[in-house]
């Protein structure tokens, strides 16, 4: 059974730079590969046309280090999986661990965490890889099995609280730290139901009874540039949760403690705002 993809390498790779042009690597050595490895890139903005940005990461890696770009797979943040080296070549992602891994390439910007699409994505890619081999396959950050910052704080989070398991229909709870890991992010606020936030704007959201939450914020549709700052209630803290530019899309994850209930939302430009609960204690 072979894996499936959304896009084909042929649907982004140019003329003369194509991966099979510049590896000489073996086929995915299904016998070996126990884990599936997750990369970030480590940039601050990704370009949103997923065939250029390919392109010229592609490129970079042909004329300036000589090889073809690692990864087997990459999943851009509209939850579409693009082959890369694909099961045509081994992954070039992990040194010194290239015969055990599968390598997915999340093009997420800075430390943002996968935002809903991509972890339905990732997921859909995860069963496909288990199916495929007869080794326990287990989910690890480039950063577990190399010394390198990949995939970033909100990947790493992430894969910690088991949000790329495919398997995971009932939520979780850590004993020792009370933590309860949500099985399906739950999204407890969308301004695009209601009306924007206004510029200086505090909202309240209810999230529940809870000491803290861990969620994913996202911003879209600002007017104008600013910053978004998600708090657990009094005085607006001095930092910011998210830095917005105008009309981009960006999120980010972290915890929140949880005052009666709810937490609160400080909105610097005009903006939409999105929030995914992921875990709470």
């Amino acid at each position: 059974m072979s894996l499936k993809f959304h896009k084909k390498a042929s649907d982004w790779e140019l003329p003369k730079m194509e991966v099979a042009s510049h590896t000489n690597s073996p086929p995915l050595p299904w016998d070996t590969i126990d884990k599936i490895a997750f990369h970030y890139t480590g940039g601050d903005t990704v370009n949103r046309d997923t065939a250029k940005h390919l392109q010229a990461s592609q490129s970079y890696y042909a004329r300036v280090r000589g090889y073809s770009l690692g990864y087997n797979c990459a999943i851009d943040q509209d939850g579409v999986v693009w082959e890369i080296r694909g099961e045509r070549f081994k992954c070039a992602a992990n040194k010194g661990r290239n015969s055990e891994t599968f390598a997915i390439h999340m093009l997420v910007d800075g430390q943002n965490p996968a935002n809903p699409a991509m972890v339905a994505a990732a997921r859909w890619m995860v069963t496909q890889i288990r199916n495929r081999s007869l080794n326990h396959i287990s989910i690890v950050g480039h950063n577990d099995i190399g010394n390198t910052q990949c995939p970033g704080l909100g990947i790493s989070e992430q894969i910690r609280l088991g949000v790329f398991e495919p398997n995971i229909h009932e939520d979780v709870v850590d004993q020792e730290t009370g933590m309860e890991i949500l099985g399906v992010p739950e999204r407890v606020y969308d301004s695009r139901q209601t009306t924007k936030h206004d510029a200086l704007e505090v909202r309240s959201v209810y999230v529940g009874n809870h000491a803290a939450v861990f969620v994913n914020v996202t911003a879209t549709q600002a007017e104008s540039g600013g910053f978004v700052t998600v708090y657990g209630g009094g005085h607006v803290p001095q930092v910011s949760n998210l830095n917005v530019t105008k009309n981009t899309d960006i999120c980010n994850a972290s915890w929140v403690p949880v005052q009666d209930g709810y937490i609160f939302v400080y909105t610097y430009p005009r903006v939409h705002i999105i929030i995914d609960k992921q875990a709470v204690v």
